[in-house]
């Protein structure tokens, strides 16, 4: 679920913006071979998904600094 969808408060949002969120997870999913958020329950989950800040890893693959950028805008 993307950012929007996880704000409670949050009762209108576009669906481009969920898509370009769901093109970032996808990509970090492809080379990362990992979720890029993670939690113990479904709301745990998404209150990190609104939240946190996405943390690139750095120790499973090294990726260009593009590769980063772009990763870091779209999620």
């Amino acid at each position: 679920m993307s950012p929007e969808e996880c704000d409670p408060d949050n009762v209108s949002f576009g669906t481009k913006a969920i898509d370009v969120w769901a093109l970032g997870v996808t990509m970090f999913c492809m080379l990362f071979n990992k979720t890029p958020f993670w939690g113990e329950t479904e709301f745990q989950i998404m209150e990190n998904i609104r939240t946190k800040p996405v943390i690139i890893p750095e120790d499973v693959r090294t990726i260009s600094n593009e590769a980063r950028e772009i990763l870091t805008k779209i999620l």
